[in-house]
């Protein structure tokens, strides 16, 4: 192969860089292509024959993961064709970002109401990350009504009327009329909590927490659990099922609900400090009595709810397509989140309409 001459400033030219740069970025995608070595089906073998050469589509590239074009001198692999990305330009009269409660029960009465809906959910099920016990049915009843439901695809950023997401399928920029944002609450983070202290590693979301224990991974031997709320009440039910030998859990007003044998509380207390580093092992809590000091090699947040508005251009939008769609109730129930989707349904019923 013939190394083209060099430009005047003696680097190569713009254009053999851009083949060179797509040249690279093409040999990475074939190396993470998840059917670069798939091998061909039994239908495929009857359709072009025992022994012949399958082709297989490549899902981002929309081309054969190896070309099978004929190299010549001064030519590389790739085919002159440029590749296609995936983008579309669908359009939905309302995308709902999340597939918890809320946005189901949203996503169905808005259904009902004549509306094309869509509903778009980052996790491979709908039902919310801390799954509810009647996801299935409310799943059903979305889908009856007409919803369309998208799993496993992240909305991104919502902008000019379009929102942006991406999947396992690619990206997608959708034309929109309302964007719903059901996209959950999430415990108060440390900093929202004004704990201050050293910068050690073991504390964590109550949501995190969870997650780790459903998969059998034991947060700490003596973990401190701050909040007063159903999350609060699971998780420290949850650490002692798993092999925790003493659950603290700090409240900031009284003590709600009967807790677990074997769970210390302290009521009306505040978490002010944590020590340790690069682990922690103290949580200092100020109570009526004054300090004091809980020994604890982890500490997880399970105190109040705020909505998580995670999408690019609709975070602190105002804009009149944006609605919320968010219960912060704790304990979460069926009636107060159809409560609010109702609410958000009336709001974009009326603007529509």
């Amino acid at each position: 192969m013939h190394a083209q001459p060099p430009t005047r400033s003696g680097a190569p030219s713009s254009a053999r860089a851009r083949r060179s740069l797509r040249l690279i970025f093409t040999k990475r995608c074939h190396r993470l292509c998840p059917r670069r070595r798939s091998p061909a089906s039994p239908a495929e073998h009857t359709q072009h024959g025992a022994g012949a050469k399958v082709q297989r589509v490549c899902p981002v590239f929309r081309s054969s993961p190896r070309s099978t074009r004929a190299m010549s001198p001064g030519r590389s692999h790739i085919t002159k064709k440029a590749p296609t990305w995936g983008w579309e330009t669908p359009m939905t009269d309302v995308m709902v970002a999340g597939g918890g409660r809320c946005g189901l029960h949203a996503s169905r009465m808005l259904a009902e109401r004549g509306l094309t809906v869509t509903l778009v959910e980052r996790l491979p099920q709908a039902g919310g990350q801390e799954p509810e016990r009647d996801a299935a049915t409310l799943v059903k009843a979305a889908q009856a009504a007409g919803v369309k439901l998208v799993l496993g695809t992240l909305a991104v950023e919502y902008r000019n009327g379009s929102l942006s997401t991406l999947g396992i399928d690619g990206a997608t920029s959708t034309a929109i009329t309302a964007l719903v944002l059901a996209t959950g609450t999430r415990p108060r983070t440390r900093a929202e909590l004004n704990i201050g202290g050293e910068r050690g590693s073991g504390v964590l979301p109550g949501s995190a927490a969870l997650h780790f224990l459903d998969a059998g991974l034991l947060p700490g031997r003596r973990p401190v659990v701050i909040g007063a709320g159903e999350l609060a009440h699971h998780l420290s039910s949850k650490l002692l099922s798993k092999g925790a030998e003493r659950v603290t859990v700090v409240t900031a007003g009284p003590g709600t609900g009967v807790w677990q044998a074997g769970v210390q509380v302290y009521d009306q207390a505040t978490p002010k400090a944590v020590l340790g580093f690069p682990r922690l092992h103290t949580l200092v809590i100020e109570t009526a009595d004054g300090p004091v000091e809980l020994h604890a090699d982890s500490v997880i947040l399970a105190a109040g709810r705020i909505p998580m508005r995670n999408i690019e251009g609709a975070v602190f939008s105002d804009a009149p397509t944006v609605y919320e769609c968010f219960s912060t109730a704790d304990p979460k129930t069926d009636h107060e989140s159809l409560a609010v989707a109702t609410e958000t349904v009336r709001q974009i019923d009326s603007r529509l309409r």
